[in-house]
């Protein structure tokens, strides 16, 4: 008999919560558009990532109010899949903290304030708290650079929990070879036959008796 399929329960608030999000994104790819000359050539980086983001996030939760989602089975990488190096290289895009709002000011700021109370909002804790967890790791690789972007603090639910790395093992020093004084490499001096010289002390000449 094959296992039968688990289907996860709808939820119904996941399309609102796509909407509100398209609310806040919507004005803020139109805010980039306008200021091209401030951001110059990564202007373009940023709407398509941004725009992306809005899309993956309208698709997931689609599938979520709908029952539908399944998570994707992950597909080995063969050599043909990666791209051929020696294109041009892409625009570099900032990843510090609020970088956008600091680029833009005021004009920013607006939407910072509404990701933040979209995110802490007792429908959204509800709905991250029920959604599956394969899917809050998909939704907060989504989420996470678009709060970043513009400062925002997400949600614990949504954070990238990675484990510490394993302590690095000590590392093994090589045992140091005994240091041999030169006077081993050589034989002893026979003794003088006249007996050991008297030590004869010569008085440094002072400035004065120059």
């Amino acid at each position: 008999m094959h296992p039968t399929t688990i289907k996860p329960p709808a939820l119904p608030a996941a399309s609102a919560f796509a909407d509100a999000l398209a609310v806040i994104v919507g004005p803020l790819l139109t805010l980039l558009a306008n200021h091209l000359p401030v951001l110059g050539p990564i202007t373009t980086p940023i709407w398509v990532r941004i725009n992306r983001a809005r899309n993956r996030v309208r698709h997931l939760m689609d599938r979520l109010a709908a029952g539908t989602w399944r998570p994707r089975t992950p597909r080995l990488a063969t050599p043909g899949d990666r791209p051929a190096k020696g294109g041009p290289a892409a625009a570099y895009v900032p990843r510090t903290h609020a970088w956008i709002v600091r680029k833009l000011g005021w004009r920013a700021v607006a939407y910072m304030g509404q990701l933040d109370h979209l995110l802490t909002t007792p429908e959204s804790q509800a709905l991250l708290a029920a959604a599956p967890p394969d899917a809050i790791k998909s939704l907060g690789r989504t989420l996470r650079p678009l709060c970043r972007l513009l400062g925002v603090t997400p949600p614990a639910i949504l954070r990238s929990e990675k484990p510490p790395p394993p302590p690095k093992p000590p590392r093994a020093r090589k045992p140091r070879k005994p240091r041999q004084s030169r006077a081993a490499n050589y034989p002893p001096r026979p003794p003088a036959p006249w007996g050991t010289p008297p030590t004869i002390l010569i008085p440094r000449r002072r400035k004065s008796d120059l």
